[in-house]
Order: structure tokens, then C-alpha cells, then sequence
């Protein structure tokens, strides 16, 4: 029964229909937790790294030298130090670049105000 409906979840998997895989792979998984193949199509059909990773290590976990499983975690590791990857990186500190320089420019037109009121206020004050 397990072994169909893992078979079923890797055949929706491989249609492209992953939003529909993993509830059938989560469910293998609960009969069967040390199931290497369900975690491999699991990771596969997952979108986010970390959630990717967490299936990798399940697998390792329970089978330490998984080659398959070694070389998946070794490409994320791969792909999340690659320039796409590092893109969001790149963005955040632009964002940090644009406030710094903001908040630079504002305490410039903070002090001209203050140099400027307390010069005309001088001005006054003299006559």
C-alpha cells in the first residue's frame, strides 16, 4: 500500500504537479519516517532550501552515508553561494547604502537649517 502510493506522489512529482506530491509524500512519511526515496522526492518538490535541507538531513539522520543525499545537500550549498543566491545579499545592502546616504543628506540639511537660523538670528541680534 506505501510502496503504490509512493510510487503515485513520485509519478505526480515528475508531471510537474509538486503542489499535489507532497501531501502524498508527507503521508508515506508517516508510515514509514525512514524512507529515503519519500524524503529525496520530498526535498525535490519543496520550494524553500532550509525546507530542502531538513529533508536531507532526515535522510541522513537515519543513513549517514546516503550518497544521493550527500551530493543533494552538496549542490544546495552550491546553488545558495551562487550570484542568484546572493542577489537578495546584493539588494538588502543597496536598501542599507540608499538609508545611510538618506540620513547622511538629512543631517546635512539639518545642520545648514541650524547654521543658517542661528546666522540670521546673529544678524538680529546685532542690530
Amino acid at each position: 500500500m506505501a510502496k503504490d502510493e509512493l510510487e503515485y506522489a513520485i509519478s505526480v512529482a515528475k508531471e510537474g504537479d509538486k503542489g499535489k506530491a507532497i501531501p502524498l509524500l508527507k503521508n508515506v512519511l508517516k508510515t514509514d519516517r525512514n524512507n529515503e526515496s519519500a524524503w529525496i522526492w520530498l526535498a525535490f518538490c519543496l520550494e524553500k532550501t532550509v525546507d530542502k535541507k531538513y529533508c536531507l538531513d532526515e535522510i541522513l539522520r537515519f543513513n549517514p552515508s546516503s550518497e544521493q543525499a550527500k551530493k543533494a545537500l552538496e549542490q544546495l550549498e552550491t546553488n545558495s553561494s551562487s550570484p542568484s543566491a546572493n542577489e537578495g545579499m546584493r539588494a538588502n545592502d543597496k536598501v542599507k547604502q540608499y538609508l545611510q546616504h538618506a540620513k547622511e543628506e538629512e543631517l546635512i540639511k539639518r545642520d545648514l537649517y541650524y547654521t543658517k537660523f542661528f546666522m540670521t538670528k546673529k544678524k538680529f541680534q546685532k542690530k
